[in-house]
């Protein structure tokens, strides 16, 4: 008797490696290894970092005048606007343009200055050449061309040993208030003027009056208090 064999199945291979896995490490290298996705920019450099603060205070101190402060804060924000990625660096050049603006402008008030006191002999504190000015600005000495009578806003000063109009005797301040009114003003600096050519002593040279620079309405609501005393010849 006999028996029916066991069937016998086949017996199974280990499945052979397919070329995908190829495939991907192929794909990588195409995209260039391992790297960002597609589409996706690599991170580069330092974030921004926001507005310079300090370039705009230097701004502001550069528009006021204050040179002396904006100029070591703009430099200070370039260098810390670069080492931060900041922006405002514009705004730090600006600074920088403003306070060269205000240093010339300083440099040429300065020279105008010079200019004015070189044309006064010092040792005499006379002018020595004609110039503009106002009636304000004349000193005890100064001669003038000839005045006109009526407001008065400008004045020539001449050296006095050249032809002129009238010198300066004298120079004094009003007490301050509200304006009195026109003819009492007139009084008081003509009244003013006179007393201190009586207390001065002098001899006029020649046949002379006594020209008063005062104050007007319109000045005196300015602050201007002052009177100026010449002497003109008839």
């Amino acid at each position: 008797m006999s028996y029916p064999q066991e069937p016998k199945f086949p017996e199974y291979a280990a499945r052979p490696q397919t070329g995908g896995a190829k495939r991907d490490r192929g794909a990588r290298r195409k995209r260039g290894g391992d790297g960002p996705l597609p589409n996706m920019r690599p991170i580069e450099g330092l974030p921004p970092g926001g507005s310079s603060t300090l370039a705009m205070v230097a701004l502001v101190f550069g528009c006021l005048g204050a040179v002396l402060i904006s100029i070591p804060m703009a430099i200070a924000s370039l260098v810390r606007i670069a080492g931060r990625n900041q922006t405002g660096k514009g705004k730090a050049i600006a600074a920088l343009a403003v306070s060269g603006l205000w240093i010339v402008g300083l440099v040429v008030w300065v020279g105008a200055t010079d200019s004015d006191e070189s044309d006064r002999d010092l040792a005499a504190g006379q002018v020595t050449t004609s110039q503009a000015t106002r009636p304000q600005e004349l000193k005890v000495g100064d001669c003038v061309a000839k005045l006109e009578e009526g407001a008065v806003r400008q004045v020539t000063v001449t050296p006095c040993d050249q032809p002129n109009g009238g010198r300066v005797f004298a120079l004094f301040v009003l007490p301050a208030g509200p304006w009195p009114g026109q003819e009492p003003v007139r009084q008081q600096v003509r009244n003013g003027c006179w007393d201190r050519w009586s207390a001065s002593r002098e001899q006029a040279e020649q046949p002379s009056n006594i020209f008063v620079l005062g104050p007007t309405e319109q000045t005196w609501r300015l602050g201007d208090r002052g009177v100026t005393c010449l002497l003109t010849p008839q």
